[in-house]
């Protein structure tokens, strides 16, 4: 650092003597402040004497564009030291922008040359939309001057990474959509957009652990991390989201407890960890959240029983914990649930009855409880299901029983699988009449 010094101070010594830089393409404010001062030079003495490929190098500080951050570019720094930097400042040219990022441009402006394109132009532009443009890559100043923007949809490209600084002028983005590209790691530029209410990253191949930097997006109401490959715990920072209304990391390779923590996003309404490798027991502090309607903790490796807390959450439509590990009772308290249309809770270690209080789900349509171990007879309560497609109770050796003449209300009923049980359905003719309507079934009659 000293010899850093020493160095800046003769260079300084005889830039006085009498330089005058050419124009520079990058601004020389580089904490953002609108002013090229002291804490620009410390920052830039950091990156003094790195060259691209370096794992320091930062392409912001190289203000000649040539690769490597030295003299010159010290040079063209001390020219500009003092000066207010405008707040309009277009950094390049919408000629030489990326390809689609100029054709983009050009639709939304009221002139026919991209030369023609001035800064207020672009500070009045507020959506644009990207996707499906076959990017692989972008320049680093291909958004400035975009000062207005709200909305920006990158989605369904091949873009590995975004090069730094790409988001410098966008402080009023809201909307942000990266999803479907090849983004292997969540870029730490994202963590500065204070005002991001909607960030889209599902569908990349995203590793390493959940950034904890993105708990202090604080108007975040929408984060979709899902279908990628991270791993590591779910961080306690994101329960800091007290505006999240979907929080969507599934299809990924998460591990550890679900945080209780979560149960302070009393805003959410979808919670969806579908398919990671989460385990322990599901925390009761999710009954918390009022305003969920679906809760998705499937394809897990959850454990313990199903937290009675559940049957507190009235909006709910859909609750699927199937493949797990879960045992214990079916907690009779999910007979409040009366706006559910989908109960998912097969492929784990459930015992016991089934609750006759389910009788009460009038909007019903799924009822998932096979590869459990139930035992007893089917309460009659079930038939009151008026508008159930989809029954399964199979593999479940030690329910035992004729049908009750009950399920005959069961007149939208699609499939209904009760193999593997002691179950049977009557001979009767009315019964038999029902059953042969369904669609598919497996199972035996009472008969044998």
């Amino acid at each position: 650092m000293k010899k850093k010094w020493g160095l800046m101070i003769a260079i300084a010594t005889l830039v006085c003597v009498g330089y005058a830089s050419a124009h520079t393409t990058r601004s020389a404010d580089f904490d953002g402040d609108g002013v090229v001062g002291i804490p620009d030079f410390l920052l830039f003495v950091e990156q003094f004497g790195s060259s691209r490929g370096d794992g320091t190098y930062q392409e912001r500080y190289d203000l000649d564009g040539n690769g490597v951050i030295g003299i010159p570019d010290f040079l063209i720094f001390v020219d500009s030291f003092g000066k207010e930097v405008p707040s309009q400042t277009v950094s390049l040219s919408v000629c030489d922008r990326t390809g689609a990022v100029r054709d983009g441009i050009m639709a939304l402006v009221p002139v026919s040359t991209c030369g023609d394109v001035t800064a207020e132009h672009l500070s009045a532009i507020n959506s644009l939309f990207l996707e499906n443009a076959n990017l692989t890559e972008l320049k680093a100043d291909d958004l400035s001057g975009l000062t207005g923007l709200t909305i920006l949809s990158l989605g369904t490209n091949q873009l590995s990474s975004l090069p730094e600084g790409l988001f410098d002028d966008l402080t009023a983005l809201t909307w942000l959509h990266l999803a479907g590209n090849q983004l292997t790691a969540i870029p730490s530029e994202l963590f500065t957009l204070s005002n991001l209410t909607h960030l889209y990253l599902w569908g990349n191949q995203l590793r390493g652990e959940i950034p904890k930097e993105l708990g202090t997006l604080s108007n975040l109401t929408v984060l979709d991390l899902g279908d990628n490959q991270l791993a590591g715990e779910i961080p306690t920072a994101l329960a800091n989201l007290s505006n999240l209304t979907i929080l969507v990391p599934h299809n990924n390779q998460l591990a550890g407890e679900i945080p209780k923590e979560l149960g302070n996003l009393s805003n959410l309404t979808i919670l969806s960890l579908h398919n990671n490798q989460l385990a322990g027991e599901i925390p009761k502090e999710l009954g918390i959240l009022s305003n969920l309607t679906v809760l998705d903790l499937s394809v897990n490796q959850l454990s313990g029983e199903i937290p009675k807390e559940l049957g507190n959450l009235s909006d709910l439509t859909q609750l699927s914990l199937h493949n797990n590990q879960l045992s214990g009772e079916i907690p009779k308290e999910l007979g409040n649930l009366s706006n559910l249309t989908q109960l998912s809770l097969h492929t784990n270690r459930l015992a016991g009855e089934i609750p006759k209080e389910l009788g009460t789900l009038s909007n019903l349509i799924s009822l998932y409880f096979g590869i459990n171990q139930l035992r007893g007879e089917i309460p009659t309560e079930l038939g009151n299901l008026s508008n159930l497609e989809f029954l399964w109770l199979e593999d479940n050796a030690s329910l035992t029983g004729a049908f009750p003449q009950s399920l005959t209300g069961l007149t939208k009923l699609k499939q209904f699988y009760f193999n593997n049980t002691g179950l049977c359905a009557p001979l009767d003719a009315a019964f038999q009449a029902w059953f042969q309507g369904i669609s598919e079934t497996s199972g035996s009659n009472c008969s044998g």
